[in-house]
Parts: C-alpha cells; sequence; structure tokens
C-alpha cells in the first residue's frame, strides 16, 4: 500500500469505524492518463454503521468530507464503494 492509500485508510478508519474497510491505489488502471503529476487514483470499499439511515448523496458527501483536503491535490480520482453495516449483515 503507497502513503496515499494509507493516509486515505486511516482517515477513513478514524471516521467511520468501519467493521470492512478496502483501499486500493487503482494507478496501475489509469497509466497513460493525463492527470496532474503526484495525485492518484484511489478505490474504497466500506463498510460502516455510520451510513445507516443515509441517502446515498450524504455517504458520499460523509467520505469526500473525510478526505476533502486530498480531492485535487492528491487524489485525482475516488471509486466509492459503501455499504450501511445494515445492509452489510442482512
Amino acid at each position: 500500500m503507497n502513503d496515499l492509500a494509507a493516509q486515505v485508510r486511516d482517515r477513513l478508519e478514524q471516521a467511520f469505524q468501519p467493521s470492512r474497510l478496502e483501499v486500493i491505489d487503482q494507478g496501475d488502471l489509469h497509466q497513460g492518463h493525463s492527470y496532474p503529476s503526484g495525485t492518484g487514483h484511489i478505490g474504497i470499499t466500506i463498510v460502516a454503521d455510520a451510513f445507516n439511515d443515509q441517502s446515498l448523496l450524504n455517504r458520499h458527501r460523509m467520505i469526500y468530507s473525510t478526505l476533502e483536503d486530498l480531492m485535487g491535490q492528491q487524489i485525482h480520482a475516488l471509486e466509492i464503494l459503501h455499504i450501511t453495516g445494515t445492509t452489510h449483515n442482512h
């Protein structure tokens, strides 16, 4: 795991205490794409009770808010798969 992926993991763990969290550097999937130097493509899968009773839009906002200062500076693209704790347990 690279430094950016580790930083994303740490922030999401602290903010949401997920029961499942995967953070993947997807840079190898975007070789040859033009994007600012020093930025990355990150994919996350997160399962957290914090998303229970939240709309899809609010879940995205919660995640983007947690990573706000990294977006556009260190993260060029973010792929999110989030699942509520309630949904995951059924």
